[in-house]
């Protein structure tokens, strides 16, 4: 066993078995920031067989009177010192490995044939999903604990228990003084390669905060911290197949696809990264995060050094209980100056509409700054709520070129049966916009900047056979030499108090009909433009066409144009397709 620093040095580092980790005398917890139990049977089965295969080998050397050897699962980061203020003593916080720390307690209670778990193992799961998870996990253990042997000589479980298994599955275990340090050492590691997830940096981190900033609230910081690790778990367990590879966090999606884009795409986007780096990401949600108490006395006209010191000023205000809102104009409130004729002096008028605290209506806005502690959470669970909404299939039938009248239900009908067959890349262009336009509008005319939208999108899904990753980029950047160019749609967006310049440039904007038209002319000369029957365009050329209604006018159902002129005019007439489809309906004004 190799041992770095001693028992009363900040950092330790020993290789254990895991027989000696769970029987050293102290407990092994979990902190709230920590994310559930998450592998599947297919992982469970695959440890399983990987340790049955090495048992086998042990048996086989032990037989050769070979010396026995080690089975290396890697790195456990420990830290002494919990999120809990007090929670310190003969107890040991899992920062990375409980994944693998759980699934090997599982597999040592069958193998044990008992019901308990190793001594040390404290592990604790508050949400149903963890439970249902660790119950598959057991009875996936148990199957393959009955197997037969690859050797065909012993079942699993007996093999497991020949070769004393649990004294050779082998664990580097750092462990050290502090929370802070414990999570140093685990971003290092990810600079070398080790992966990590950035979003659970960022939830240990904000959780952290809440604690750190209430120094004189101290009762009320266990409560919020336990909210918000609640509301961070919610978000996990969210998932949306269509538009997430298999597997993949929901918050890590929510964080690299839309929320760093939003807040980091803007001037001319071709200077912009396609997806944030680790570091990028911590910067925007971290390093640039304010103490709630100086951002909401910043907003105040105070300086930063009225939160400073011990006490602080008298006269700030502000807490971990406190969050700063930023209400877009549009949607939560409209404030006029109004001329009172029996006082004879102007007056100030606010409109402050009751949204309650449903997650998806706080008063937040896409580019505000972002407060430590309470404030990310609320902020993160805001725009989650938003994206999913707009991805939820509506409840009403979608009747083929008509619309409901319903801006919500339209936008969500233009998304299912139209923008999921543009590629991903596209679909996330499309998110994106939508949702900085619903954070500036709310629904005032959210269906005609849809239909435009997609419009200018689907001119690309034509164009190309290929789309790229660049194109959820470069789609947005709209430069037209022949009308007036908004440059960056998404700062276009933010910078206008009203939709109808948004609207009105998007229709206006004539550089997809140009290349179009270029396209369709370059390879009808040449006799080559055909979309394939099965082709990734063909199923949006029908997709179009069923959702306007034009699929069974003038030819028979689902028949597509037979020559590259006729696709040219079926392509050109998707204007007056988008006129008629809002004349179909009262324009939602708000």
């Amino acid at each position: 066993m190799d041992t770095r620093g001693d028992e009363n040095s900040a950092l330790q580092v020993k290789v254990q078995s895991f027989e000696e980790l769970t029987a050293a005398g102290r407990e092994l917890k979990l902190d709230d920031y920590q994310r559930g139990f998450v592998w599947d049977e297919q992982r469970v089965r695959q440890l399983i067989d990987d340790l049955a295969e090495f048992a086998n080998q042990q048996l086989s050397n032990s037989k050769a009177t070979q010396p026995a050897y080690a089975y290396y699962m890697g790195t456990v980061l420990l830290s002494r010192e919990s999120e809990q203020p007090g929670e310190r003593g003969n107890s040991a916080y899992v920062i990375d490995g409980q994944q693998r720390l759980a699934a090997l307690s599982l597999l040592w209670s069958a193998a044990q044939e008992g019901s308990e778990v190793p001594p040390a193992m404290a592990f604790s799961y508050r949400d149903s999903r963890s439970q249902a998870q660790l119950q598959a996990a057991y009875k996936t253990i148990m199957t393959g604990l009955d197997r037969t042997g690859l050797k065909a000589t012993h079942r699993t479980r007996e093999l497991f228990k020949d070769v004393e298994l649990f004294r050779h599955i082998t664990l580097t275990v750092v462990t050290t003084g502090s929370i802070d340090e414990a999570f140093t050492f685990f971003d290092s590691q990810n600079s070398r390669g080790v992966p990590l997830h950035t979003t659970d940096l960022l939830k240990a981190h904000h959780l952290r905060a809440i604690r750190n900033h209430a120094p004189h609230q101290s009762s009320q910081a266990e409560p919020i911290q336990r909210d918000s690790a609640r509301r961070w778990e919610g978000m996990q367990q969210a998932s949306n197949e269509k538009n997430s590879p298999a597997g993949e966090d929901p918050v890590h999606r929510l964080f690299n696809y839309y929320l760093w884009r939003a807040r980091n795409w803007f001037g001319p986007l071709s200077q912009r990264p396609l997806y944030p780096s680790r570091k990028a990401l911590q910067k925007t949600f971290k390093q640039n995060a304010y103490p709630p108490r100086e951002l909401e006395n910043r907003l105040r006209g105070r300086p930063p050094e009225a939160v400073n010191g011990a006490e602080g000023n008298k006269l700030a205000e502000g807490g971990i209980d406190r969050v700063a809102c930023f209400p877009c104009t549009a949607r939560v409130h409209h404030s006029v100056v109004k001329w009172e004729p029996h006082q004879k002096e102007w007056d100030m008028e606010v409109s402050l509409p009751s949204l309650g605290t449903a997650p998806h209506n706080l008063p937040f806005t896409l580019r505000q700054p972002i407060a430590e502690g309470a404030g990310f959470f609320l902020y993160a669970q805001r725009y989650e709520r938003l994206l999913a909404h707009m991805e939820t299939p509506p409840q009403v039938e979608h009747v083929p070129g008509q619309r409901s009248g319903d801006d919500w239900t339209d936008f969500r009908h233009l998304y299912q049966k139209v923008v999921l067959e543009l590629s991903h890349y596209l679909r996330q262009a499309f998110l994106l916009a939508s949702m900085l336009y619903i954070d500036r509008f709310g629904t005032c005319r959210l269906y005609e900047f849809a239909l435009w939208l997609e419009y200018i999108l689907g001119a690309e899904r034509l164009i190309k056979a290929s789309i790229f990753q660049s194109s959820s980029r470069s789609v947005l950047e709209r430069n037209d030499a022949g009308s007036e160019s908004i440059g960056n749609l998404l700062d276009f967006i933010a910078v206008n108090e009203i939709p109808d310049p948004v609207i009105r440039a998007l229709q206006e904007d004539r550089a997809a009909d140009k290349a179009l038209e270029k396209a369709l002319q370059d390879n009808i000369s040449e006799g080559s433009f055909t979309f394939g029957e099965h082709s990734v365009r063909d199923r949006y050329i029908k997709a179009v066409s069923r959702y306007f209604n034009q699929a069974d006018k003038d030819r028979d159902k689902e028949k597509l144009p037979e020559n590259d002129q006729e696709r040219r005019d079926w392509i050109l007439e998707r204007r007056n397709w988008i006129t008629d489809m809002l004349r179909s309906g009262g324009i939602n004004h708000g």
